[in-house]
């Protein structure tokens, strides 16, 4: 597999903070639509990134996708990807938050979406947003541990995370349903996952393969 080099593909990674361009609004708009489907339970079916009563009833139509998820997301802090001037991946995420207890009761960047457009999965983008989350943020908004949540069902994102050193602190048993629990990870950064050591990784034999099935690498 040919891989493009550190500082080609880090050309593209941009922390934007809050979103204000309506370009950039739009097209992280038409991203989570196209995402949409890939989450456990459905954006659409979701009022926030926050949300934890899987089983409410939301009543949105298709028309109007996952709206109320997007409108609470945007104000969020974004990284975003861009190839060609067009965003092709992004990842949102609360500054400094305690929803998730962790060892010493760090205030954490709590990672709440992310998103890689469907035509460019497969080049380990979602890895390395995590490592630009983890050591290229600005000092304002850096934090000394992150933290996520994902669902047990979702392979490539718990491989992801087991290679990079996130720790389960949590495991809510079915909670989005019959054999899908809600898994909850952090990682302190005093250990920080470089880019070369990325790529060493994923050209590594040792690497095991996991089928994606249709579990693609996002969060939430």
């Amino acid at each position: 597999m040919t891989y493009v080099t550190d500082r080609e593909r880090d050309k593209g990674i941009e922390f934007i903070g809050v979103p204000s361009e309506e370009k950039d609004k739009k097209e992280i708009w038409e991203l989570l639509m196209a995402c949409d489907q890939d989450f456990v339970p459905p954006l659409s079916k979701r009022t926030s990134s926050a949300q934890k009563m899987w089983g409410v009833d939301t009543d949105f139509s298709k028309s109007e996708g996952p709206k109320a998820y997007f409108e609470e997301m945007i104000r969020q802090q974004f990284v975003i990807l861009k190839e060609k001037e067009k965003i092709i991946g992004f990842v949102t995420f609360k500054i400094k938050d305690m929803s998730v207890e962790v060892p010493g009761n760090l205030a954490a960047n709590y990672i709440t979406t992310l998103c890689i457009d469907p035509a460019h999965r497969g080049k380990h983008l979602a890895e390395h947003l995590y490592v630009f989350l983890e050591k290229e943020l600005p000092d304002e908004v850096r934090a000394s541990c992150l933290t996520l949540r994902t669902w047990s069902t979702n392979r490539v994102q718990l491989h992801i995370l087991k290679k990079m050193g996130y720790v389960c602190c949590n495991v809510l048993r079915d909670d989005r349903g019959q054999g899908v629990d809600t898994l909850y990870f952090y990682k302190i950064l005093d250990r920080i996952t470089t880019h070369s050591q990325l790529e060493n990784s994923n050209n590594s034999n040792k690497t095991t393969t996991i089928p994606i099935n249709g579990i693609l690498s996002e969060n939430n």
